[in-house]
């Protein structure tokens, strides 16, 4: 059948899938053999409004894309692809013809060395991403080299076959090496083979590129309009060669453009070359790594790279509903593929750029420290990759039959929570969202019969829910007490909430330590001494007629940082705002006192120390956006007043806040009285900052440097923010 055809322009070479089969058994590509086999096909470009003859034309059978007029066309026989390129170039209504080039699949099965075991599910950390979602309701359309659509674990998972060999949505060839790719994606769980694939309820679109163990480039091209068309999410192409072609690469981005996620294999000739279609801007290209999560021998690498998976010796689908192992980074493109599936099933309103920044992002980091030439951005990981992490319970203050709303804070870091109150029989009674790290809560709860329990959560906005804190409903009687503070060795005040006006008593086993009445609204500080770590402190509290609230016990921890000497001259401050959680540590245990501060983190600290209500809301600057960490602490302080943005719109979150600038935020913050005094060489009558200044040494709060200077234009340290903030907080540190 011949038909004429519409193409980008000069359509690329063949290409050839990136597998190997069995154990140390890899695909070596060199040069002389990809050219072995003579093509039989040229690709013909007309010149635009040219009146074109083709009936003199042998025109290969091809889909109809975009732009340019083109024809793939048989070369007569007794004829070279360049001989006859040449006599073709002679017709003036001809633009351009090149050899439509082919490459060979060099790779042979050998399954016998495979035990059924999926290792990879492990080394992606793939099995804690299905308790959150399987892949349902977004579609992977397979460009490969044939499939068994009526394999156990594909048969359910199929959509829209397709075969551009063909043009025909039937007729699809049965192959070892498209089955086993599809079955990495989207294979059904199989308990008795212990197979399932990375997303098992993912739908597989599988478009049949190849005529035996070619493929065309023609077809390979037509195979991802094929896709856009037929309503693909993701396309997965483990295949290529080291020819870009401009036409290969405007099918890649007319498809970005349309919001799919495109995923191709690096290659498996261990070369630093570039290979297509993973080197085109706006597909991720998979290196390969083996059980141990070390690169495989024979996977590329280069510049190119942006994620690895696992490749070597992978379990999966193959025909008549059998199971075997194949080697090569197109067992590893299918991984990221499936994992970008999962994240996108999760949350089905990311772009495609967002998903792929999530993939990139979330990646386990391999070899040097970033990304590297070997593994990229590093190992894809579902459970990063859907943010699946274990949340603390939130604290809860006591409630009794008389409460008309429930209250507490959350004990760790969080972007937006959604607390969540159920009773006994797990029904919602009461929800609110929008809570940040750290923040205090209140929603309100109806009435409660004294002795009902409630289960209190909160959902973070990847869908992670904390276990369960719960609550007994006290009588009207019983005083209520719960304790906000972290208590170490280093303690020497304990912060918390009780019933208003009632006595709060701190013991070291048997003797007081401590005592100090709640407030009018609840809120008690109980100074103690420092105590030794493991010392366990017993926390009550009693009302005017003697009631006493149930006991608690709290163990007091260490509370050293690693790079926090015992002498630090601001040791004493840093942990009171400890205690208080207005400050912490870094994952590594330290604390980096002489780190310089940011304005983000400044405000952070700032909302913290004065309780300011923590909701999820726009900062109101334009460079702090929706998903910037500090966001919520941002927008509280500006509406407190307490810091300004710039004239143009911007807060600089990320710029180090200077010793002037901390000196008219806490100045402001706690009231501080300005001075026109004199006190700093350093610091001019006519400076922007010389009356907040000058009040925080009136008020004991700085004694500045040596010499009488202040440095107003440095950068503030940890150290130094925390005596600042701690000695606004507190006269007797001053």
């Amino acid at each position: 059948m011949r038909k004429h055809i519409r193409l980008p322009a000069v359509l690329l070479t063949a290409l050839l899938v990136t597998t190997t089969f069995g154990s140390g058994v890899y695909a070596e590509e060199e040069a002389p053999s990809a050219e072995a086999t003579e093509t039989d096909q040229v690709i013909v470009t007309f010149k635009e409004d040219a009146a074109s003859e083709l009936d003199d034309l042998d025109v290969v059978e091809a889909a109809a894309v975009k732009e340019e007029e083109a024809v793939a066309v048989k070369v007569p026989e007794g004829e070279t692809a360049d001989e006859y390129a040449e006599e073709l170039e002679e017709r003036t209504d001809i633009e351009s013809v090149e050899p439509d080039h082919l490459i060979h699949l060099t790779a042979e099965p050998n399954s016998t060395q495979y035990g059924y075991y999926q290792y990879h599910h492990q080394s992606i950390e793939n099995e804690s991403a299905w308790a959150k979602t399987k892949g349902s309701d977004v579609t992977v359309a397979v460009l490969d080299e044939g499939f068994d659509l009526k394999h156990r674990n594909l048969a359910g998972r199929i959509v829209s076959p397709y075969s551009t060999v063909t043009d025909s949505s039937k007729g699809l060839s049965v192959d070892a090496h498209g089955t086993h790719v599809a079955g990495i994606i989207g294979s059904s769980i199989d308990e008795e083979h212990s197979v399932a694939g990375v997303a098992p309820e993912t739908a597989i679109m599988p478009i049949d590129v190849f005529e035996g163990e070619l493929a065309y480039t023609s077809d390979v091209v037509e195979g991802i309009y094929q896709a856009v068309e037929a309503g693909a999410d993701i396309i997965n192409m483990s295949l290529g060669n080291y020819s870009y072609n401009s036409h290969f690469d405007a099918a890649v981005q007319y498809a970005h453009q349309q919001g799919l996620v495109l995923v191709a294999s690096a290659g498996n000739e261990a070369s630093t070359l570039a290979y297509y279609p993973s080197a085109y801007d706006h597909v991720i290209s998979v290196g390969s790594t083996d059980s141990t999560d070390f690169l495989s021998a024979f996977s590329n690498r280069g510049s190119d790279i942006d994620l690895v998976a696992p490749g070597s010796e992978i379990i999966s689908t193959l025909p008549n509903n059998g199971f075997g192992g194949m080697s090569g980074t197109s067992m590893a493109a299918p991984m990221v593929t499936g994992v970008a599936a999962l994240v996108w099933a999760n949350e089905p309103a990311l772009t495609n750029d967002e998903v792929v920044d999530r993939l990139l992002d979330t990646a386990k980091d391999l070899g040097r420290p970033g990304k590297d030439a070997l593994y990229g951005n590093g190992l894809v990981n579902s459970k990063q990759a859907l943010h699946i992490k274990e949340l603390l319970p939130p604290a809860v203050y006591d409630i009794s039959e008389q409460s008309t709303q429930i209250s507490g804070y959350l004990p760790f870091e969080l972007e937006s929570g959604q607390i969540i109150v159920r009773n006994q029989a797990g029904t919602v009674i009461t929800s609110d969202d929008g809570y940040s790290g750290y923040a205090q809560f209140q929603l309100a709860l109806p009435p409660q019969a004294a002795g009902t329990k409630l289960y209190v959560s909160v959902r973070d906005s990847y869908g992670n829910e904390s276990e369960e804190a719960e609550i007994s409903v006290l009588s009207g009687t019983v005083p209520m007490i719960s304790v906000t503070s972290t208590i170490t060795n280093f303690s020497t005040r304990i912060i918390g909430s009780a019933t208003a006006a009632a006595q709060v008593e701190v013991k070291a086993g048997a003797k007081t330590i401590g005592t100090a009445a709640a407030d009018a609204k609840g809120k008690y500080e109980v100074k103690i001494p420092k105590q030794p770590a493991g010392t366990i402190l017993s926390i009550t509290a009693a009302d005017s007629k003697g009631n006493r609230s149930r006991t608690i016990e709290v163990l007091t921890a260490v509370g050293d940082y690693s790079d926090l000497k015992l002498k630090h001259w601001a040791l004493d401050e840093i942990m009171y705002l400890a205690d208080g959680r207005i400050i912490g540590g870094y994952p590594d245990g330290s604390f980096q006192p002489e780190k310089k501060t940011t304005r983000a983190e400044a405000a952070k600290m700032l909302a913290l120390a004065l309780e300011l209500p923590l909701k999820d809301a726009a900062s109101g600057y334009r460079d702090v956006s929706g998903k910037h960490w500090a966001k919520n602490y941002i927008a509280a302080v500006s509406k407190a007043g307490l810091f300004n943005g710039n004239p143009d719109g911007t807060f600089e979150p990320d710029d180090m806040l200077t010793r002037a600038e901390m000196a008219k935020v806490i100045s402001i913050a706690y009231g501080l009285e300005a001075s026109k005094a004199d006190h700093f060489k350093d610091v001019k009558p006519k400076h922007w900052a010389k009356g907040y200044i000058s009040g925080l040494f009136e008020q004991g709060i700085t004694t500045g440097y040596a010499g009488g200077t202040f440095h107003p234009e440095e950068p503030t340290t940890r150290a130094e923010y925390s005596v600042f903030l701690a000695r606004a907080l507190d006269k007797g540190f001053r």
